[in-house]
């Protein structure tokens, strides 16, 4: 169902959630640790033993492994065995918050044997290789847009310039990151370039434009973690064109696509259907509790009436 390919299995990021989000990173190992079927799991807690998801993780890292040439019968009583064991292990600690599971998870019954809610959310996965003639004749229009008036796209060297972009996103949505200059930098010293790797768009005038973080290990998924672009840009295409920059450079480091990382909001989903990439459901867990079940109420009667009541919170990664 998945692999620990991922780079939010690599020891590096693992240290730096550590340092930076003041949690203890548990590996967790079930089955056969060198062999197979196994279950591989990263498990945060807090300093009172919950588990919980740290900020800017947009997935809790499960990989399960089955036995080569195993039948279909024969893989699902591994995964149920192995998962109930981990499912076990996650609710007698207890949940803190919301715990999303990486996509490839598709069965979480486990969990819910267990007692833990479950249920779901959605991303966008661009698979590699990837043709630009999938995206949408809009997206294209504004990369050539981008490229005729001179802004040009690199691996950024400059976390400066990147976090320019990111205070002025900041500013512009009313939403806070928690990364200024100092914590971007703290991150790619503990996670490393070839991990946690930055990008810039640049205007003619060499200003910078647009900026993403990307989270990267050869043969997984790449992960979008930050994504910004200075106001007076916004119109230029720099963003569209950095994008794919960005795409050709995971797909030539060994990337076997990119996760675009979210497709609740509406408008946010419309913008990233644009790369015509694959929708991916992926489920999230929470522990029982009266607040949960009033949000749970709450979301029930949202769909009962069809309209989105004041108040509401998007379930956005």
């Amino acid at each position: 169902m998945s692999t620990s390919d991922s780079p939010l299995f690599h020891d590096e990021w693992l240290e730096y959630n550590r340092r930076r989000w003041k949690v203890r990173p548990e590996r967790v190992v079930l089955g056969k640790p060198d062999g197979t079927p196994r279950i591989e799991a990263v498990l945060y807690r807090t300093r009172s033993g919950r588990v919980v998801q740290p900020p800017r993780n947009v997935y809790l890292p499960v990989a399960f492994h089955a036995s080569p040439d195993t039948g279909v019968h024969r893989r699902y009583t591994q995964w149920t065995e192995l998962a109930s064991e981990l499912a076990a292990q996650t609710a007698a600690m207890g949940v803190k918050d919301t715990l999303n599971l990486v996509p490839e998870i598709s069965d979480v019954r486990p969990w819910t044997w267990q007692g833990l809610l479950s249920g779901i959310k959605y991303t966008f996965y661009q698979d590699f290789p990837y043709d630009l003639s999938q995206a949408s004749q809009s997206v294209r229009a504004r990369i050539k847009k981008a490229q005729k008036a001179g802004y040009t796209c690199r691996r950024s060297d400059s976390v400066a310039d990147v976090s320019a972009c990111l205070a002025e996103t900041e500013e512009r949505s009313g939403f806070d990151f928690f990364f200024p200059l100092e914590r971007l930098e703290e991150a790619q010293r503990f996670v490393g370039p070839e991990l946690l790797r930055f990008y810039t768009a640049y205007a003619p005038s060499g200003e910078p434009a647009a900026s993403y973080g990307v989270l990267h290990a050869p043969g997984a998924h790449a992960l979008a973690w930050i994504i910004s672009t200075r106001t007076k840009h916004l119109p230029s295409g720099a963003t569209q064109q950095l994008h794919w920059y960005i795409t050709q450079d995971l797909a030539d480091a060994g990337a076997s696509g990119f996760d675009l990382v979210g497709a609740g909001a509406e408008s946010i989903a419309a913008a990233k259907a644009g790369w015509g990439p694959r929708l991916v459901p992926y489920y999230y867990l929470q522990q029982y509790g009266v607040r949960r079940m009033g949000a749970y109420v709450y979301r029930g009667l949202q769909e009962m009436y069809g309209r989105r009541f004041s108040g509401g919170r998007s379930e956005e990664a």
